[in-house]
């Protein structure tokens, strides 16, 4: 929650996450109930452009008014709330919103529920979001691909948005027995599905959807934590998917050419030390050369991040052992020395470097289950766990440009024949 950022500030109290969002929902004045998500179809996860395409209906109810439900007892086909919830999602670079229209072709009309009147709207949004994946561990890698959902610079004072019924735990007997609940919500319609995931309609070859985690906050703008409670503007929810990627794939098509190649470098030794000493090095060049065009493939599926991947360690680690097969074969070839010597120090390096070769496998294989394993605990992460994993405050923070003054050129005399009038700032990076 934002409040985390309170702790250098002693004047603020700081509050439980939960007691701080159940805090806005009762001051608010207009709590906008998101009664369901509809993931229609998440499709190219790209990990080149690091985005992904996804399919989302958001079902919305809020507090209807008398002058709602007169409009809509008047006119049902053109009703229209006085307010509508405006919303955003901060990490889309493409996106196109629809409200589905209902039985009578209006997108807007009003429900009953336990006894009170609530607008409804169903909206689809169909969105290009951004997303910096974290490829460490590739193929081994578990990915949460995210979706921000922001009401639009709205206070907290006036809407946010809150769980939909049944998304808290149930009452206790008590409150059952005489059906009065102190919760915010109804205590009817517990265990309602808050997201719905359709994996039929989902384009993702390379990854299995294990698991999806939602967070309602109240957010604030970076820096102005120091205003305490007017700091909360609007409400926020956040969705993360987790993918997790298919490994066998990328083994079979890259790992185990790799593995076959660095055996295959086995048979110059089937060659005269000596009299085919250019034909080794010629074949071992061939190999070093096919396992660069490996590294090159496995390019194709990666950005162009500043650090190696699992993967690329083992494709390096085997262009490293034919690199240096190749020097050891060459002087064992070139240097001056009897031949039953030439014979023993050629029968010792083979049966070194089928040692290492089978080190280096069962060593990716140990360490390649190990990163699977460690992977494998996001999927037991709360969303708090997973935004510190997906956040770097060094590079992740908000950046603001600040003004340190005028600039000579907007003082200095000119020619207003030759210029047109304008004011221009020198600013400096701070992060926030």
């Amino acid at each position: 929650m934002v409040q985390e950022s309170f702790k250098d500030n002693a004047e603020i109290k700081l509050v439980p996450p939960m007691e701080r969002l159940v805090k806005d929902w009762n001051k608010t004045e207009i709590p906008v109930e998101i009664k369901g998500m509809y993931i229609r179809h998440i499709a190219d996860v790209d990990t080149i452009d690091q985005s992904f395409k996804i399919a989302i209906g958001y079902d919305m109810m809020w507090p209807a008014t008398n002058e709602d439900i007169n409009s809509w007892k008047a006119n049902d086909v053109e009703f229209k709330p006085a307010f509508i919830p405006n919303f955003e999602f901060p990490n889309a670079k493409e996106e196109t919103m629809e409200r589905r229209a209902l039985v009578n072709g209006n997108p807007f009309t009003i429900q009953e529920v336990d006894g009170k009147h609530f607008n409804f709207l169903r909206t689809l949004v169909y969105l290009t979001c951004v997303e910096r994946l974290e490829l460490h561990s590739f193929p081994f890698d578990i990915q949460e691909i995210s979706v921000t959902l922001d009401m639009s610079f709205a206070p907290v004072e006036k809407a946010m948005f809150v769980p939909g019924r049944g998304a808290f735990p149930k009452p206790d007997e008590n409150e059952l027995a005489t059906g009065v609940s102190e919760s915010i919500m109804s205590s009817a319609d517990f265990n309602v599905p808050l997201v719905t995931l359709n994996r039929q309609y989902c384009t993702v070859p390379d990854f299995d959807i294990e698991r999806c985690v939602v967070q309602f906050k109240s957010a604030c703008y970076g820096g102005e934590e120091y205003m305490g409670e007017d700091a909360f503007r609007w409400s926020q929810v956040t969705m993360r998917i987790q993918l997790k990627r298919k490994a066998a794939g990328y083994l079979y098509r890259i790992g185990l050419y790799n593995l076959l190649l660095a055996y295959a470098s086995v048979c110059a030794f089937a060659m005269n030390p000596v009299d085919d000493l250019g034909d080794r090095i010629g074949f071992l060049i061939t190999l070093i050369l096919s396992s660069v065009a490996f590294q090159y493939i496995v390019a194709q599926y990666l950005p162009n991040v500043s650090y190696m991947t699992v993967l690329d360690q083992y494709t390096f680690l085997v262009f490293f052992l034919i690199c240096v097969l190749m020097g050891v074969v060459s002087y064992i070839g070139s240097a001056s020395m009897t031949e039953e010597k030439r014979i023993e120090l050629d029968r010792v390096c083979l049966y070194t470097y089928l040692i290492s070769l089978t080190i280096l496998q069962v060593f990716f294989c140990i360490y390649g289950l190990i990163r699977r394993r460690i992977m494998m605990t996001h999927l037991q992460m709360g969303e708090l766990e997973l935004y510190k994993l997906n956040y770097n405050p060094a590079i992740d923070s908000v950046i603001n440009v600040t003004k340190s003054g005028l600039l000579k050129e907007s003082t200095k005399p000119m020619k207003f024949s030759d210029t047109s009038a304008f004011v221009s700032f020198a600013g400096s990076v701070e992060d926030s």
